[in-house]
């Protein structure tokens, strides 16, 4: 159960980190220069706002109607708060599972990006198929280590969902492929794993998604 804290002391106790300089991974400093406040603007500004007992959602819109953050940051901002406040362990989800992110900045484009991906190529690096497919929604997969799953939705250049069953585990999990776009022809991509089932089930998977990325990335270099 979700304690309810009501103060700002009683809410963070005594935290190793008072000015909270990196929450997870993610820095201060990187907070402030995507959305000008850092991790401790937030917290203070989320506890006082009453967060402390909201839904990730209901701290998401919050951010989007009043801050006007991204979407990237809306998620962040609210993630980072609730680890702060205790609700959530780092790499955890509002369910309680656990989830993975794999972040690299190209420099190509997200059209690129996207037909390396969607390549035999590319399939090869980062899903191991026993047969290539063809991507787009519907279309099943089985990876060569004995994981399966369905494209569910697509954007092209944008954005790929798809499950991910563990045949270990009766629940499936999702995977997101993101690909944002940066000036000068740069470009974001991000794995994102989500509905893990454990801790263990989580790291096992970032050894898995951490290297694929960095593959993706010698492979944009050659382009």
């Amino acid at each position: 159960m979700v304690k309810k804290y009501i103060e700002y002391g009683d809410l963070l106790g005594k935290p190793k980190d008072p000015d909270f300089k990196q929450i997870g991974k993610v820095k201060t400093e990187s907070v402030f220069k995507f959305t000008k406040k850092h991790w401790k603007e937030w917290v203070e500004l989320l506890n006082k706002a009453g967060a402390s007992t909201w839904t990730h959602q209901e701290i998401t819109a919050l951010l989007k109607k009043k801050y006007k953050l991204t979407p990237w940051w809306q998620q962040w901002v609210a993630i980072g708060y609730q680890q702060a406040i205790g609700r959530r362990e780092p790499g955890q989800d509002s369910k309680g599972t656990y989830m993975v992110t794999a972040t690299k900045s190209l420099a190509c484009t997200v059209g690129k990006v996207w037909k390396l991906l969607t390549s035999e190529k590319g399939q090869e690096v980062w899903l191991k198929p026993l047969s290539v497919i063809s991507i787009k929604a519907g279309a099943q997969f089985e990876t060569s280590d004995g994981f399966f799953g369905e494209i569910r939705t697509l954007k092209k250049n944008r954005r790929l969902r798809m499950t991910w069953q563990d045949p270990n585990w009766e629940k499936k999990t999702t995977l997101e492929i993101m690909m944002v776009p940066k000036p000068k022809e740069k470009s974001i991509l991000v794995f994102n794993h989500a509905g893990i089932k454990d801790a263990k089930s989580q790291e096992q998977l970032r050894k898995r998604w951490k290297p694929i990325a960095d593959q993706i990335l010698k492979l944009t270099e050659l382009l």
